[in-house]
């Protein structure tokens, strides 16, 4: 990773001069449909950092342009396979088991995940990022932020900070599945015993992390009989969770005044 110098606008462009200097990771290896060959769609990474966020700008080659993007919807937690899209799984403490999955469309729709021991998915979480998408003639770039207190990683000194990573690239359609670290395709992106080295990187000590989401909801009801006045009633109700990190390795999640239609 290279640190950042002055502001990162994140608009999917990587036009600021520490991506122009930043250095590029390429040669991804298919995964699909025919392992262990170049990519037919090459892509080329950067890395940056700063304070505050982890920053990951990708260009997705492609002479086809906007003819050849393939997606299907722009909802939170799209599909997998049925959209082009990039992502990153991290391995914050390198422990080999455990990742966490961020991914992006060419029209800048997030997914995100976790993944314990290669078999247990998490894709109801949601974390606190952002990422940015834009679409030209040669191909599509992202963008993604990735704030480090969204992520959870030890306490360790500058110069020794390894983390795992790993990114993998979508072209839908040729559903060509390709991938910078190659790993088999009997298994998927999130096995991070075939993942490359994150190092150069700057994370801030780890701080405790609170994240509080409210609800608020009002109800009117009218009712009326004939040959009687109405009856109007109103009801507020006021709820939320909190979801409190004290330490790096534990999590505590309260709710109150649950609504489970709005949870």
């Amino acid at each position: 990773g290279c640190k950042a110098t002055s502001t990162i606008k994140l608009d999917g462009k990587l036009a600021e001069p520490d991506w122009q200097i930043a250095k590029p990771y390429t040669n991804f290896i298919q995964v699909d449909p025919n392992q262990g060959q170049q990519a037919k769609y090459q892509t080329i990474i950067k890395i940056l950092f700063d304070a505050k966020n982890l920053y990951i700008g990708a260009f997705c080659k492609d002479t086809a342009g906007k003819k050849g993007v393939r997606v299907q919807d722009f909802r939170r937690d799209f599909g997998y396979y049925d959209n082009d899209l990039l992502g990153v799984a991290l391995d914050p403490f390198n422990g080999k088991r455990n990742a966490t999955g961020f991914q992006a469309n060419p029209y800048g729709a997030l997914r995100d995940l976790q993944v314990f021991d290669d078999n247990i998915f998490d894709r109801e979480w949601d974390a606190l990022w952002s990422a940015r998408s834009t679409i030209t003639d040669s191909g599509w770039t992202c963008e993604f932020s990735i704030p480090w207190k969204t992520l959870r990683y030890p306490k360790a000194a500058s110069d020794s900070v390894v983390w795992g990573i790993n990114f993998n690239r979508i072209a839908r359609r040729e559903n060509e599945n390709s991938t910078f670290s190659p790993y088999p395709r009997s298994f998927d992106g999130y096995r991070m015993t075939y993942a490359g080295l994150l190092k150069g990187i700057e994370p801030p000590p780890p701080s405790t992390n609170i994240q509080v989401n409210p609800y608020w909801v009002n109800e009117y009801n009218s009712k009326k009989e004939t040959g009687k006045d109405a009856i109007n009633k109103y009801n507020t109700k006021l709820g939320g969770e909190i979801k409190y990190s004290p330490t790096v390795h534990s999590t505590i999640d309260l709710t109150f005044n649950t609504d489970f239609a709005q949870a």
